[in-house]
C-alpha cells in the first residue's frame, strides 16, 4: 500500500509485507539445505527466533511506533519530523514546535504511537485468521505491539514506586503530565479527571 502520509494502516500494511517477504525468503533458503534430524531443526529454529527474528520484530514494531505513530500525527498536524531513530532496543521522534501549538495536539501526537501499535497488532490478528495459521517468527511484533500500553503503564508505575522520574520518551509519562497541565486544577476538573482517566 502506498500513503504519502505515512499513516498507521499504510506502515502495518507495509511493514507486514515487508515481514513477510523476509518469512518467504527465509523458507526458500532452508528448503534448500540437507535434512536435519529434528533436534537441530529445533536448535536452530530457536536460535534464529532469538537471535534473528526478535530483533525483526522489535524493529518493525518500533517503526510502526515512532514513524507511523508520532510521525503521522504530527505531520497530520503540520509538523515536519526531524528525524528517528528506530533500534530492536526502542527508538524516538525527533520534533520542534512552537508555544502556539496545542497542548492537546501534544497529548494526540504522544498516544498516536500506541494507536499505531494497536493498529499493527490488529492487522497481523486479521492476516494469521485469514491464513488459518500463525507464524511464531512474528511473535514479538505482535506482542509488543498488542501490549505497549501494558508495557508503558507499568514501567510508569514501576518508576514511581521507586521515587524515580520517568525518561523522557516515556508516552504515558508525557500523556499524563499534559493532561495536568491542559485546564486548571480546580477541585471539579480534579473530580472530572479521577473519573475519566484509566490511569489515575
Amino acid at each position: 500500500m502506498v500513503d504519502p502520509y505515512f499513516s498507521p494502516y499504510a506502515g502495518s500494511s507495509d511493514l507486514t509485507l515487508a515481514q513477510e517477504s523476509l518469512i518467504w525468503s527465509v523458507d526458500a533458503m532452508a528448503s534448500k539445505g540437507g535434512k536435519q534430524g529434528t533436534t537441530a531443526r529445533v536448535w536452530r529454529r530457536g536460535l534464529a527466533q532469538f537471535l534473528f527474528w526478535y530483533n525483526v520484530n522489535m524493529v518493525v514494531a518500533v517503526t510502526q511506533h515512532e514513524v507511523f505513530g508520532h510521525g503521522y500525527r504530527l505531520r497530520e498536524l503540520g509538523v515536519r519530523p526531524k528525524g528517528y531513530m528506530v533500534s530492536p532496543w526502542g527508538g524516538w521522534t525527533s520534533f520542534n514546535v512552537g508555544p502556539s501549538f496545542r497542548v492537546g495536539n501534544l497529548q494526540a501526537m504522544v498516544v498516536a504511537g500506541l494507536e499505531a501499535g494497536g493498529i499493527l497488532a490488529r492487522d497481523l490478528k486479521v492476516q494469521w485468521i485469514g491464513q488459518g495459521e500463525i507464524d511464531g517468527r512474528l511473535s514479538t511484533t505482535y506482542t509488543q505491539a498488542a501490549q505497549s500500553l501494558f508495557w508503558y503503564t507499568l514501567i510508569t508505575h514501576r518508576v514511581r514506586l521507586k521515587g524515580d522520574e520517568a525518561s523522557d520518551g516515556n508516552d504515558i509519562e508525557a500523556y499524563l503530565k499534559l493532561h495536568q497541565n491542559i485546564d486548571a486544577d480546580t477541585p471539579s476538573f480534579r473530580e472530572e479527571r479521577k473519573r475519566r482517566s484509566f490511569f489515575v
